[in-house]
């Protein structure tokens, strides 16, 4: 996934569908380059570290619909 707004968003959706235990995922800091390709052409050197350091998502981080079920119910009622 890309380093922009749909891809930060979309990696726990993907991760979920892979499995939370196979999905890493790799943080990128670099707002200039935005995915592997772009690293792969101007830092190279750089990927092999972002790899190494890419992490699982914890399922604690996850949110579904199930736990937001009462918060979106309660929002609608109230309008």
């Amino acid at each position: 996934m890309d380093n922009d707004s749909s891809g930060i968003i979309n990696a726990p959706k993907i991760a979920e569908k892979i499995g939370l235990h196979r999905t890493y995922v790799v943080q990128n800091n670099n707002k200039e380059l935005k995915d592997a390709n772009d690293f792969l052409i101007s830092k190279p050197e750089e990927i092999k570290k972002l790899i190494e350091n890419a992490k699982t998502i914890p399922e604690s981080k996850l949110i579904t619909f199930e736990s937001m079920k009462d918060t979106i119910k309660e929002r609608l009622l109230k309008t």
